[in-house]
C-alpha cells in the first residue's frame, strides 16, 4: 500500500465516522423523535371513565407526523396532525391543528399508553374560574387546585 492510498484510506475512515457519529448524536438527542419513536404503532383502548355498555371502543395508529383515530362513530378513521412535548412534566400531546386542536398529557408504561384530557363540553354555568378548571390541559392524571379530574384513556399496544 502506498502512502496516497494509506491517507485516503485513513481519510475516507476519518469521514465515515465523523458521519454516523453525527448521526447517532442527531438521533440521541432529539427527544422528539425518540419519543415519536416510542408511540410509533397501533394501540387500542383498554380502559376509559365511559360505561362499558357504551360499546365505545377507541384506536389510535401513530406514524412520525399523524395519528390515526379510529371510534365506534368513525370507524375508517381521522388522520390528524400531532405535536409532542416530551420535555413538560407530565408529557404534553396536541392533536390536529388550528382551531381543532386537543390538547392532552400523556404517559408512557411499556406497552400502555395514558392519555388524560379536558372535557370541556360537559362544562355549563358555573363561574370563570370554574369552568376553567374543565378546559384547561390537566396539568396531573387526578384533580388539582388548577385543573378538574381529567377524563383518562388507557391503551394497549398492538402486538403484530
Amino acid at each position: 500500500m502506498n502512502h496516497r492510498t494509506l491517507i485516503g484510506s485513513v481519510c475516507g475512515l476519518f469521514l465515515l465516522v465523523l458521519v454516523v457519529g453525527h448521526s447517532v448524536t442527531a438521533q440521541a438527542t432529539d427527544p422528539i423523535k425518540a419519543e415519536k419513536e416510542k408511540l410509533k404503532g397501533i394501540w387500542f383502548m383498554e380502559v376509559t371513565r365511559i360505561p362499558a355498555e357504551s360499546k365505545y371502543w377507541l384506536r389510535l395508529t401513530f406514524t412520525e407526523e399523524k395519528v390515526l383515530i379510529e371510534t365506534a362513530s368513525e370507524p375508517k378513521g381521522k388522520s390528524k396532525p400531532y405535536k409532542l412535548n416530551p420535555g413538560k412534566s407530565p408529557k404534553e400531546l396536541d392533536i390536529g391543528q388550528g382551531e381543532t386542536i386537543k390538547e392532552f398529557i400523556y404517559k408512557l408504561e411499556g406497552d400502555k399508553l395514558i392519555i388524560a384530557f379536558p372535557f370541556p363540553e360537559l362544562v355549563s354555568g358555573g363561574t370563570f374560574a370554574e369552568r376553567q378548571r374543565h378546559i384547561l390541559r390537566p396539568r396531573d392524571f387526578k384533580e388539582t387546585k388548577e385543573t378538574a379530574a381529567p377524563i383518562m384513556w388507557v391503551l394497549k399496544r398492538v402486538k403484530r
